[in-house]
């Protein structure tokens, strides 16, 4: 629906409980549907991928939409440039590790607002290598398992190749 695209549309029903259970009025709720994943690199290229995300933004409508204040989506039409948050670890690695991680597997977003993910690298020294760590977090509540595996799999491939044509 074209005409129709950047309209409120309604919550499917996962959608609509995972939205409920935000609440903190909710018993055991206050907590979100989340996905967080790590991966370890060295020579990875932070703005060849940050230019790759960007790519997957524009492709996928449901990495633009928020959920309006009545508890229906929308897909917004344009979205400020994402950066991915870099920080370096100069020493205690594991230390700053285990700080980013704690932040960014546990957030509950604010579906309200733009973006419903975070990504971040951690930059650090390691055997006379530079390395780094990225670090996925994806709100559940405009993504699947599936949905999930595609876009790591075509963020994947377009930072492999920028020019590479998606199904």
């Amino acid at each position: 629906d074209n005409a129709g695209r950047y309209q409120p549309f309604p919550l499917s029903d996962m959608q609509r409980a995972f939205w409920i259970g935000r609440s903190e009025q909710m018993t055991l709720g206050g907590i979100g549907s989340h996905f967080y994943i790590e991966f370890d690199g060295e020579g990875v290229d932070v703005t060849r991928l940050e230019i790759a995300w960007q790519q997957i933004i524009t492709r996928h409508d449901m990495l633009r939409a928020v959920v309006t204040d009545e508890g229906e989506q929308q897909v917004l039409r344009d979205t400020p440039h994402y950066a991915i948050q870099r920080h370096i670890a100069n020493e205690e690695v594991e230390s700053v590790l285990q700080t980013w991680r704690d932040t960014l597997s546990h957030r509950v977003y604010d579906v309200r607002e733009w973006p419903l993910f975070s990504i971040h690298v951690v930059e650090y020294q390691q055997g006379g290598y530079l390395r780094q760590r990225l670090m996925v977090s994806l709100d559940s509540m405009m993504l699947d398992g599936r949905s999930i595996m595609i876009l790591l799999t075509e963020w994947d491939a377009l930072y492999r190749n920028p020019e590479v044509t998606l199904p």
